[in-house]
């Protein structure tokens, strides 16, 4: 072979040599090179997430509701964790005495190939200081003990369904707590460090600490003292009258509309909300069998037990709504405060006799009286005289169509009948809040 076949041949090979290489580097750098890039940064970096301090919620003279208390968190980095003298066996099973975990759950979160996993979340300061001490004595590394907070409810059961509650990763899942979550988190803050190719941590200059942002407080009209004395007396009113389904009580400034106190009982305790502690209802849920099913009617008694009832359930007004048939008719003339009704006990309506509270009736009334006495037949006879056109458009008008609009989870609109059914009988009903 001469030489110009010989310089050929290395020619051809050193091209497709050439062209193989720039193939990868293609490859490598514009197919997979992002894949490769954020592969590569979440090897060299670790990404703490640091709790905001969550706003505190008041009533409206300044007292504490829901307050943030400081706790920490118990982190390690598994990689750095094995190179300690100490065997991962009896690191795990020290913590686990301190931490009063099971020592499973800390071995297998140690014995994992990773530079970051959470070992216990929201652990007291006295129970960090353990840790601390633990790890010091014992010359083991690889651990950080992280600030964070926790909810804390200094009233326990008091206000319980308005307040609401968080869960442990701090976002609002009830009541005031999920309605202004948005103003109470505040925002998380950031820890990035570097780690070498073992996991292992790089020194302090490659940190950077973006710092979390505190929550807003909110100012309920609440009044702490009207509060407690409502939910006094509702328990009273609950078990004097044995009411299988609780109860609730609003108690309201009638000049500006401020909620000064609502509860609802059953309550709960808002440090332990998903702790069921009436025994009679653990037993009935203990009677099925574990598993789903016993987990299912154990969510539902907690449900029952976080239902609003002051703003989910709905309601017939009864005879607070004779106020506002009043008001119609005082707004259309349709009636003058010295007119006589005779209320002999009942009030034929259609093909209904549809009787008054007191069944002996109440005779000649004039409308103040028919108002003081509370008298359905006198009533019925006044909401006829509105008409049930102007009567709908009334209760349209004074917003028994919508909403409240109060800064509560879970309201609904209220169940009336529609226009093209509300006949002569639902409007006799109607007149005294029934129906």
């Amino acid at each position: 072979m001469d030489v110009k076949k010989k310089m050929l041949i290395v020619l051809i090979v050193c091209v497709v040599g050439f062209l193989y290489v720039l193939g990868h580097v293609v490859y490598w750098q514009l197919v997979r090179g992002a894949e490769l890039s954020q592969a590569a940064l979440e090897q060299q970096t670790r990404d703490k997430t640091i709790s905001s301090k969550r706003g505190s919620i008041l009533d409206r003279n300044g007292n504490v509701l829901a307050a943030s208390v400081a706790v920490e968190t118990i982190t390690a980095s598994p990689v750095d964790v094995k190179k300690n003298d100490k065997s991962i066996e009896e690191i795990s099973q020290g913590l686990a005495t301190v931490l009063e975990m099971e020592y499973e759950d800390v071995y297998n979160k140690l014995n994992r190939d990773t530079s970051y996993v959470i070992i216990k979340r929201k652990v007291d300061k006295s129970v960090g200081d353990k840790v601390r001490a633990y790890l010091d004595d014992n010359d083991v590394s690889g651990f950080s003990l992280i600030s964070d907070t926790k909810r804390y409810y200094p009233y326990d059961n008091l206000a319980s369904h308005v307040i609401g509650f968080a869960g442990t990763d701090n976002q609002g899942l009830a009541g005031i707590e999920l309605e202004y979550d948005s103003y109470l988190k505040g925002a998380t803050g950031r820890l990035i460090t570097a780690s070498d190719a073992s996991g292992s941590a790089m020194p302090f200059d490659y940190e950077k600490l973006v710092d979390p942002e505190d929550g807003l407080d909110v100012v309920l009209t609440i009044d702490e003292n009207i509060q407690r004395i409502a939910e006094k007396y509702l328990e009273q009113a609950v078990e004097e009258n044995q009411l299988a389904n609780g109860a609730c009580c609003v108690v309201m400034e009638v000049k500006t509309g401020e909620i000064l106190a609502m509860a609802t009982k059953p309550d709960f305790n808002l440090n332990d909300p998903f702790v069921i502690t009436d025994e009679e209802k653990l037993e009935e849920i203990n009677e099925y069998p574990e598993g789903e099913e016993r987990n299912k009617k154990y969510s539902e008694e907690l449900n029952r037990l976080w239902r609003n009832k002051a703003v989910v359930d709905a309601y017939e007004p009864g005879s607070t709504f004779k106020i506002f048939t009043s008001a119609m008719a005082i707004e259309e003339n349709v009636i003058t405060s010295n007119e006589i009704f005779y209320c002999n006990g009942y009030k034929h309506v259609a093909n209904y006799n549809i009787n008054c509270w007191k069944h002996a009736g109440h005779g000649p009334q004039n409308f103040v009286r028919a108002v003081q006495n509370s008298c359905n037949p006198a009533f019925i006879e006044i909401g006829a005289r509105v008409g049930a056109s102007k009567f709908y458009e009334y209760m349209s008008g004074l917003g028994f169509r919508e909403k409240t609009g109060i800064d509560l989870p879970g309201e609904d609109l209220g169940l009336m009948h529609e226009r093209s059914s509300f006949n002569e009988v639902e409007l006799a009903t109607y007149s005294f809040g029934q129906g």
